[in-house]
């Protein structure tokens, strides 16, 4: 399957999904970049989307920074409380309050089980007031050259939501396939922070759980050595 698309031409390839797209009543979008040529493919790449809960990888970046800066220990204990518990993905939910575990446990349940909760607990490690935690992931993806990436909302947090175009018309995150592509390829090329720390976020992505979207379709067998690190999410309709 690798080995088809990389020999493939980059127009080809743009062409067939292009096609793929034209009996399909939304709008789609595509960024992919081969890593051993700098060959990118790119389909409505420059496009908004709502990212669901793929606004999730920016949070564990911008996480790590601040780890990284001294702001906050990974270590921290964090407290399971009924009144921060919420709906939709994830197993924090359904444990017992009073449960304590560490930050960087947290931020694993986040990106491996894309855990609702868990998320919320980790967007309030990241600053005092709402729009201070919003505006450090925010400023962070901006200053990392993701011009159209934005949290613009913790996770089931009706009370929070602005009612600005933006977050009335894409929920609790926006961003475009190209934005995305710059983020992966600064963690696949170890820039982002350092080399163990990027290696240390794809350990995190590597262990995603969800894999019956794209991954279905690779090719894994008993002595493959071929290994998935993402993020997933996703929207009802």
């Amino acid at each position: 399957f690798v080995s088809t698309l990389s020999a493939q031409p980059a127009k080809e390839l743009e062409g067939a999904l292009q096609n793929l797209t034209s009996g399909y009543g939304g709008v789609i979008g595509a960024a992919a970049k081969d890593m051993r040529t700098g060959r990118p493919v790119l389909v409505n790449a420059d496009s908004l989307f709502p990212t669901a809960s793929v606004i999730k990888l920016p949070i564990l970046v911008e996480l790590f920074h601040q780890a990284h800066e001294g702001k906050l220990s990974l270590d921290r204990e964090i407290k399971l409380e009924d009144s921060v518990k919420v709906s939709g993905s994830g197993v924090l939910q359904f444990l017992k309050a009073g449960e304590t575990l560490q930050l960087i446990d947290v931020a694993t349940l986040m990106i491996i089980l894309s855990d609702n909760t868990a998320t919320n607990l980790v967007i309030d490690q990241l600053g005092q007031t709402h729009d201070e935690k919003l505006d450090a992931v925010n400023n962070r993806m901006h200053a990392l050259g993701l011009g159209h990436t934005r949290l613009l909302n913790k996770l089931y947090s009706w009370k929070t939501k602005k009612k600005t175009a933006e977050a009335l018309r894409f929920g609790i995150g926006v961003s475009t396939p190209l934005d995305m592509i710059i983020l992966l390829e600064k963690v696949a090329k170890g820039e982002m922070i350092s080399e163990p720390i990027s290696r240390q976020i794809i350990s995190i992505l590597r262990n995603q759980q969800d894999i019956a979207m794209a991954q279905r379709y690779l090719p894994f067998s008993a002595d493959s050595t071929l290994m998935v690190s993402n993020k997933t999410g996703s929207l009802d309709a």
